[in-house]
């Protein structure tokens, strides 16, 4: 796994890049011809191999006859059958090689294989979502034992030539590390992760992101007649507590 993952600018000549394809392709899309010259018309020779496999999920690493750069090349499946999830299972797929291969840097080349199925934007979104959640692990009280001794790479960057696409692949991180937020206090042991610890939680979160917190914890929800609140409350070790975050985008005004 990896400590984050970021988007950047395309550099010149990337020495890994990862692609999309359907299963149901007879030949090499016009768009990744280019691609192909590079790695010496391995690209185009691997897909037509009969043990290629194209399933949804399925990916496989074609090498430059030079071996100076490679390709992951992912499937998505049938195209009569496809779903988004799909590419975001692709996505996964890729983090995950690139965890494996010790990879810092994978460029992106997806346009050509999406068959106009799926906008662009919408999968480089999906993609970067894919990636993101399966990069997740939960290691906080893992020691050097249950985590097998290697320790989270550094940061794995992604590059894409289209600026609309990076973009898109930003959001869907944004959308990702979220859910890998609330995965994390899921995993999180309750006695540790207690009312307080989440309301300290959300107030620092509050904080970074500039976004109102109020907390009522259980002294002040009896005070004001939470009778539900307080009564649940009272199974557990800790006193309860209600959050309340508020956000206010710009240029709107607050309702009461």
């Amino acid at each position: 796994m990896f400590k984050s993952i970021k988007a950047a600018p395309a550099a010149a000549n990337p020495k890994t890049t990862a692609i999309l394809l359907f299963s149901d392709v007879k030949n090499l899309p016009a768009g990744y011809k280019e691609l192909d010259q590079k790695l010496g018309g391995q690209l185009a020779k691997e897909i037509k191999r009969p043990e290629f496999s194209l399933a949804a999920g399925d990916l496989t690493t074609v090498y430059a006859t030079d071996n100076k750069s490679r390709v992951l090349v992912v499937g998505l499946g049938e195209k009569e059958k496809f779903q988004n999830k799909a590419i975001r299972v692709a996505g996964s797929k890729i983090a995950k090689a690139a965890a494996s291969s010790d990879l810092a840097k994978i460029h992106l080349e997806i346009a050509a294989g999406l068959g106009n199925v799926i906008s662009l934007d919408e999968a480089a979104r999906a993609i970067a979502e894919g990636m993101s959640l399966g990069n997740f692990s939960f290691q906080t009280f893992k020691g050097t034992v249950n985590s097998g001794g290697k320790k989270a790479a550094g940061t794995l960057t992604v590059t894409s030539e289209n600026a609309a696409a990076t973009k898109a692949f930003k959001k869907g991180l944004i959308i990702a590390d979220a859910a890998n937020v609330a995965r994390t206090l899921g995993a999180t042991p309750p006695n540790i992760a207690n009312p307080m610890y989440i309301a300290n939680y959300c107030k620092a979160m509050s904080r970074k992101l500039g976004i109102a917190c109020k907390i009522i914890d259980g002294k002040k929800a009896k005070e004001i007649g939470m009778g539900g609140l307080t009564a649940v409350g009272q199974a557990g070790s800790t006193p309860p507590a209600m959050i309340i975050m508020d956000y206010k985008p710009k240029g709107t005004a607050r309702s009461e």
